[in-house]
Order: structure tokens, then C-alpha cells, then sequence
């Protein structure tokens, strides 16, 4: 409060008649908080935040300074407290008890700054038996320090305002270049108390205090400072979370109306009426600030209230709407809550006239139990709740697998095991256990995890995640056991055939359950792994089909290339081997559509070599108005790598072959592409013509222009039929024509050693 309203109107001074009373009051509130956020601390086992967190401190302290995602700070006391009492769940959450706990006295302090300790005690107790802060409290991850850190920009700041010093603002300074360092949604915390600083430096410019207003700019300069580091780390986070950028596994942005629910609901205790009691002691709280002119402090928690939720809207942030994301504004929220229940029991105090007293004390004994047996049973719950129980599973999985044993996690109710991680958990909690497993995601099976099972005789076990449903595996071939987290541990009762085939009979009765397209997808792509290695082309085939059928917005290296190009391999194999050469070059087929230079399949498939006929003298050509003659070159894509040697044809030039097409059918097979060296010559580019003529007159087959522009900078590649022509002798002509503006400046043209090849079924 500043100083000139502080001489008009009167302002609530500590009305206890002994500090001490104030003290122990403020440690029992502490203490209270202390024991539920102490007790069962290390009772939960890690989810899968959590573990992120271990393996990140486990690598580290450059691990440390290299995670981009987020700041370094909570991780440096997390590896502390591990490196001191070891990596259990204790130790790794022990940093959030504490942050959670040094909370409770900082916002009792706040308000007793702001004189009004009574309010700040009853923010603290609120904040102690608030379910909300007890999970963070919890939990190996960046909150409850946010927490804190955010509480303590609030009264230095206070601080640094009230007493004009240059101290509290190099101490706020401190505070926030912590909080950066934290968690990067604190910059819309600072965005709020820029608002509060601008406002008071232009009032102390007025006044002519033009020190104490450069106070603010020293603050800002050391911050900057001390944070310059990481700068741009956080500016590559925002951007890429901002303006409805999209993240993955994450949605579009949310309306504000979902982060105000969000909000409203975390902060005020959960469901039912309390969250609008709390919202409305806030606004009461506000509404006293208001009548008593402290402008100061009804700034700050007005701005920290406000202004983040405008920027979340106003930046489109794209995140799951979690109120954890600003728990940053929980301090500021509930000490205007704490000044309207102290304000509702003055009020009943001033009410009962001379026995106020004795109401006053009486109303304020009943509100704080009330409070108490109201919270006392959603703090046992959030005791009780567990996320996944990665611990309990393991413990029976050490009992009754063998050291060697498979075990695949996959996840039957969301995306791409986004919440199952057994590749992650599981190896944490069996190394407890002394037991070593084979543990693979099932949900992101590759081919070189097919093929190690394909190595061993052990037995094979599924980990299944359902949030929602029991999983329904109750046939008789198969043994589940439930676990805590909706965490199921499956086995198949008999064990025939090798790892390889039971991997396969577990993903066969797990893929009926998949609830949505987000988890058939990878059981779709682990089955089609399986199917290969197995030698089973058919199969395989087919669960490649199904992924690409139900999510065909999945295109990732490996399900675009990697699996596909050893699933036609195998077939190819496998139809030479047994003599089918029709579906032998069905595969050869579809491997060049891949990979147009495999060579197996060029071997298999090619009836004309064009390029060799060239070199030969077998081709007419037209060059005689072209400024370079045709000749056989080799490009190199200078951005991937990937070279060809193609028949260069400058516009305008021709090459034409005589041929005597085979009784099958057959299609004239080429990448096309510009020069690399002509992309920076400015021209139009080149078009690449194809035309037939069997004797009844040239019919042309193909035109496509491709220019210099960027998104042409690159191999393109072409199957034209020639079914139409089967047994005929025909001339076909490759040529190249000038752009659209007839300048053939630069225009070099290639043809990557055009093919005629055999029987392309698609071919267009």
C-alpha cells in the first residue's frame, strides 16, 4: 500500500497482542501442511512424467543443461537430492514436498506484509488443505517449485513497490530469473507484474523520483543477465506453442472458457460448491481492497488473475488445458480469498457488538475445522489414487517370469502407448526387482525387435493399459491380472511355438480390444513387423493396409519405407524362391515405388535399358537448336544425398528409340529432375514430354513442366503405361521443351535412366 493512503485510511494491523501467537499459529498451519505432504510420499510409484525426470538426472548434469522442454532448475535439485538419498520415489520427490511445504509460511508472510496476517494465515491454511497442491506437492515434477517461486515474486515485488529500495528489486529479480529457470508458463506471470511496474514507474516519473523508477530497469537488466543462457530455448518453446502451433500428442488450443473451468474447479477444492465459495471470497477479497484503496496489492493479484488466462486466449497456446500450467496464479487467488473470509468474520465480529470476541474467535475455530473435515477426505484420496502401479506390477512379474523373458507394453485405450511407457517404467522397477527382461513397447515394434525375438525361446508377456474399460481377455487361453492404474498383466496359458509366433498370438487377441484408431494404429504396425519377419508376406500385407486405411495421416520413415520395403522384399524372396515370378514382380513393383534404383528389382523388371541403348548408339537424337548436346550425367540431391545418372536432354532436344515391345505389358519407368546447378540461374524450368508413335501417327503419352522453384528441387518420379502398345514396334521419344516463358537459360533437364519395364498392373 502506498504511503499517501496509508495516512487516510485506517489499514488492519496485526491484532495479535503477542507475535508469538502468530507464530505458532503459522508453524501449526506448516506443520499441517508438512504432514500431508510428507506422508506417502514415496508410496506411489513414478508415472511416466516422473520417470522422464529420473532419466533425464540420470544422465547428468549436461543431460541437465541440454533438455530444451524444459528449464534446468527443478532437474538441478531433483539430481541433488537423488545424488544424497538415492533415486527412489522418496528422494525424487522430496525437492516438490519441500517447495510445497516453504509455501505455506511465504503466503502467510505475504499477507502479513501487506498487513493483513490474519488473511495471509488463512490463504496458508487453504493452500495446505488444498488437494490440488498436495498432488504437485507430490510429484517429481516442476509445479510446486513454480509454486513457490511464483509466491515469492509476489511479495518482492510487493516489497520492492512499497519500499522503493534497489535491494527488493535486484531480490524480485532473483526470484523471477528462478522462476524462468522452473517453467517456462511463468512468462505470463511476468507479462502481469510488467503491467504492476509500468504503472508505478510512470507514477514515480510524475513525481519526480526518477531514481527509484530506474530501480526497475536495473531488475530487468540483471535478469536478463542471468537468463541470458537460455534465452533462446525458451523462444523456441513458445513458438512452438503458441499461435495454435501444433505439438504432438497435444490438441489445438482450448477456448478460455475450458482454462477458466479448469481453474476454477483445481483452485476451489474440486467439484460441487466449493470452487464457487472460494471464487467468491476472492471477489470479496477484491472487492475490499478496492473500498480500502490498496491499490498496490489489488494490482498485483488483479494482473496475475487476469492477464495470463488473456494471453493463453490472445497466443492460441496449444496445450492440454491443466491447471498446473498456472499454478502460478494459485498464491495471488487465494490470498484475496483469505481476505474475504477474514473480512466476512470482522464483519460478523463488528455485528455482535460486545460479544464479537468470542464470535469472531468462535467463527474463525469453525471455519478452519470446517475447512479441515471438509478436505480431510479428498487428501486421503489424493493419498490413495494411483496413476499406474509400474511397481506392484513388477514385483509380481519378478515372482513368475524368468530372467529373459519378453515382455510387450502397448496401450488399448489412447495413442501410441502416450501413457503406458513400459519400455520406460518397467526396466526401472525390475532392476529393483533383480529380474532382466526383454521389455519392448508394443506399440512402436520395429524390425529389429521382431527379429530378436525371432532369435529366442523364452516365454512372452503383455502389459495392457485401459483407463476406462476392464480389458475384456477372459478366454480360456489366456491369464490376466489386474494392477492398480489400469494396468493389466496378460500371458498366454500355453507357450507353443517360438517367441516370435507368441509374440504374434498376443497381438492377435490384443487387437480386437483397440477401442480407436489412435491405438489400432501401432498394433497395426507391430502386427505387420511381426507378420514380416515371419516370413508371413500375406499377413503383413494386410496389417499394412489396415494402418494406412484407419490412419492415413501416420506417415512417419519407418511405416513409409522401413517396413514396407522388408515386407515386399520377403515376398519378392520368397515368389523367386517358389518360382511365382507374376507375383514376384508384383513385389519388384511395388519395391521401385519405394526405391526407384533397387537393383534387384530393376534386374527383375527391366526389358529396355534406354540410358545403356543410348550409350550404345542405339537412339536417334535431335539436338542440332539446343545449346548443349544431349549427354549422360549425374546428379546429387545436395539436401538428402540421393544421386542418379540421367540422360540430359537441353531444351530443345529430343531422343527417340526404336523398340519392339514384349507380348506382356509393360510401362516406361524414369525419375525426372533439373540440374542442382540450375536452380540459381534464374530460369523457368523445363518440360518433359513422352510420345508413342506405332506407324498410325506420334500420340503423346506424358507432359509435366518442372520448375527451379524449391518445392521442385528434387528426384520425381514417373510410370507411364505402355500397356496400349503390348507386342507393337513403336518409337518413343523423350524430349524437353523451354518453360512457359520459352527461356531455356540453365535448363538442364535429366532423365534418370529411363526403363521400359515389365507388367505394372497401376501404371497411369
Amino acid at each position: 500500500m502506498n504511503q499517501e493512503a496509508s495516512r487516510d485510511i485506517p489499514v488492519e494491523r496485526s491484532t495479535f497482542k503477542r507475535p508469538s501467537v502468530y507464530l505458532r499459529i503459522c508453524l501449526l498451519i506448516t506443520a499441517l501442511g508438512a504432514y500431508w505432504r510428507f506422508t506417502h510420499l514415496g508410496g506411489d510409484s513414478f508415472w511416466i512424467d516422473e520417470l522422464f525426470t529420473l532419466r533425464t538426472i540420470q544422465h547428468g548434469l549436461t543431460a541437465i543443461f541440454q533438455v530444451r522442454d524444459h528449464p534446468p532448475f527443478f532437474y538441478l535439485l531433483a539430481w541433488l537430492s537423488t545424488k544424497i538419498l538415492g533415486d527412489g520415489e522418496w528422494a525424487l520427490r522430496l525437492p516438490s514436498a519441500v517447495a510445497g511445504v516453504l509455501t505455506l509460511p511465504l503466503i502467510a508472510l505475504w499477507g502479513k506484509t501487506i498487513n493483513r496476517p490474519r488473511a495471509g494465515l488463512w490463504a496458508a491454511l487453504l493452500l495446505a488443505n488444498l488437494p490440488f497442491h498436495l498432488r504437485y506437492s507430490q510429484e517429481a515434477r516442476h509445479y510446486a517449485l513454480l509454486m513457490l517461486l511464483a509466491t515469492a515474486s509476489y511479495l518482492l515485488l510487493y516489497l520492492a513497490l512499497e519500499r522503493k529500495r534497489l535491494s527488493w528489486w535486484l531480490a524480485y529479480a532473483l526470484a523471477m530469473v528462478l522462476a524462468l529457470y522452473t517453467h517456462y508458463s511463468v512468462v505470463n506471470l511476468l507479462a502481469a507484474q510488467i503491467i504492476v511496474i509500468a504503472g508505478w514507474m510512470i507514477v514515480r516519473i510524475r513525481k519526480g523520483s526518477l531514481r527509484e523508477a530506474g530501480y526497475p530497469i536495473l531488475a530487468a537488466v540483471l535478469l536478463l543477465i542471468l537468463y541470458l543462457p537460455w534465452l533462446d530455448n525458451i523462444w523456441q518453446v513458445l513458438a512452438g506453442n503458441t499461435s495454435g502451433a501444433s505439438v504432438e500428442g497435444v490438441p489445438p488450443p482450448a477456448p478460455l472458457a475450458a482454462w477458466l473451468g479448469e481453474a476454477l474447479t483445481a483452485f476451489g477444492f474440486g467439484n460441487g460448491p466449493l470452487p464457487y465459495l472460494v471464487a467468491g471470497l476472492y471477489l470479496f477479497g477484491l472487492v475490499v481492497w478496492i473500498k480500502r484503496r490498496e491499490w498496490e496489492t489489488l494490482a498485483i493479484v488483479i494482473t496475475a488473475s487476469v492477464v495470463p488466462f488473456l494471453l493463453i486466449d490472445a497466443f492460441r497456446v496449444a496445450r492440454e488445458v491443466y491447471a498446473k500450467y498456472v499454478i502460478y496464479m494459485l498464491p495471488a487467488y487465494l490470498l484475496a480469498a483469505g481476505v474475504g473470509v477474514e473480512s466476512l468474520l470482522k464483519a460478523a465480529k463488528q455485528w455482535a457488538g460486545s460479544r464479537g470476541q468470542w464470535v469472531y474467535a468462535i467463527g474463525s475455530a469453525l471455519v478452519a475445522l470446517g475447512l479441515i473435515a471438509a478436505t480431510w477426505t479428498p487428501l486421503q484420496n489424493e493419498h490413495e489414487y494411483v496413476e499406474r502401479d509400474w511397481r506392484g506390477l513388477a514385483n509380481y512379474l519378478a515372482n513368475v517370469a524368468e530372467d529373459g523373458d519378453v515382455v510387450l507394453s502397448a496401450t488399448i485405450d489412447f495413442d501410441y502407448d502416450a501413457f503406458n511407457r513400459g519400455g520406460i517404467a518397467l526396466p526401472y522397477y525390475l532392476a529393483k526387482e533383480n529380474r532382466d527382461c526383454v521389455i519392448l513397447e508394443g506399440s512402436s515394434m520395429r524390425l529389429e525387435d521382431a527379429r530378436r525375438l525371432a532369435s529366442l525361446n523364452v516365454q512372452v508377456w503383455g502389459v495392457l493399459l485401459d483407463r476406462f474399460d476392464s480389458v475384456p481377455l477372459d478366454d480360456s487361453t489366456m491369464e490376466v491380472r489386474a494392477f492398480p492404474g489400469s494396468l493389466y498383466l496378460v500371458r498366454l496359458r500355453t507357450q507353443e511355438g517360438t517367441t516370435l509366433k507368441r509374440a504374434i498370438q498376443l497381438y492377435e487377441k490384443v487387437l480386437p480390444l483397440a477401442e480407436n484408431a489412435l491405438p489400432q494404429c501401432p498394433l497395426y504396425q507391430g502386427l505387420a513387423t511381426l507378420y514380416a519377419v515371419d516370413g508371413d508376406t500375406y499377413r503383413a500385407e494386410q496389417m499394412l493396409a489396415s494402418q494406412r486405411e484407419t490412419c492415413p495421416d501416420l506417415t512417419s520413415g519407418y511405416l513409409r519405407y522401413t517396413l514396407p520395403s522388408a515386407i515386399y522384399h520377403n515376398g519378392l524372396e520368397t515368389s523367386l524362391r517358389s518360382g511365382d515370378h507374376s507375383e514376384a514382380q508384383r513385389f519388384a513393383t511395388e519395391i521401385l515405388k519405394l526405391d526407384p534404383k533397387d537393383k534387384e528389382a530393376l534386374d527383375l523388371l527391366t526389358v529396355e535399358n534406354l540410358l545403356q541403348r543410348f550409350e550404345m548408339g542405339q537412339a536417334t537424337v535431335r539436338d542440332e537448336a539446343a545449346p548443349e548436346p544431349v549427354q549422360i550425367r549425374r546428379y546429387t540431391m545436395p539436401h538428402n544425398g540421393d544421386w542418379g545418372d540421367v540422360l540430359q536432354i537441353h531444351p530443345p532436344s529430343s531422343v527417340s528409340y526404336h523398340l519392339q515391345l514384349p507380348q506382356a505389358p509393360t510401362a516406361l519407368h524414369f525419375r525426372a529432375a533439373m540440374a542442382p546447378e540450375s536452380w540459381d540461374w534464374g530460369g523457368d524450368g523445363s518440360t518433359f514430354i513422352v510420345s508413342v508413335d506405332d506407324g498410325s501417327g506420334k500420340i503423346e503419352l506424358f507432359r509435366q513442366h518442372t520448375d527451379n522453384d524449391p518445392p521442385n528441387r528434387d528426384w520425381h518420379s514417373y510410370l507411364i503405361s505402355l500397356a496400349d502398345y503390348t507386342g507393337k514396334t513403336i518409337t518413343l521419344t523423350l524430349a524437353t521443351e523451354p518453360g512457359p516463358l520459352g527461356d531455356a537459360t540453365g535448363d538442364w533437364a535429366g532423365w534418370e535412366t529411363p526403363r521400359i519395364i515389365r507388367q505394372v498392373p497401376e501404371a497411369s
